[in-house]
């Protein structure tokens, strides 16, 4: 196992110590500094939702739309160590199934 991997797997084992929602606030806060610091990425996701929802959406729409995004896919990250860890029965709490 390479080193990356090896610390890859030490920053999932820690970050599954951290309560859930607490990672939650964190993704929230971290979303939204992402969205604001990284302006190639939010430029490309404002632009792309404008190529596709076009006059539909107004320009403060498309940037919630957009800061929104940013802070979903920091909260995907951050709940990585927990799915890591779910059992069957652990993810019946976590995970509504429909029409299964």
């Amino acid at each position: 196992m390479s080193l990356q991997q090896q610390l890859a797997e030490k920053f999932m084992d820690i970050a599954a110590i951290v309560p859930l929602r607490f990672a939650w606030r964190l993704a929230e806060f971290l979303g939204r500094l992402w969205f604001r610091l990284d302006t190639r990425h939010r430029l490309i996701a404002l632009n792309n939702l404008e190529a596709a929802w076009g006059d539909e959406l107004t320009e403060g729409e498309r940037r919630n739309l957009a800061r929104k995004n940013f802070i979903h896919l920091a909260r995907v990250v951050l709940e990585l160590p927990y799915i890591r860890r779910f059992t069957p029965y652990k993810m019946d709490g976590f995970v509504a199934f429909d029409g299964l």
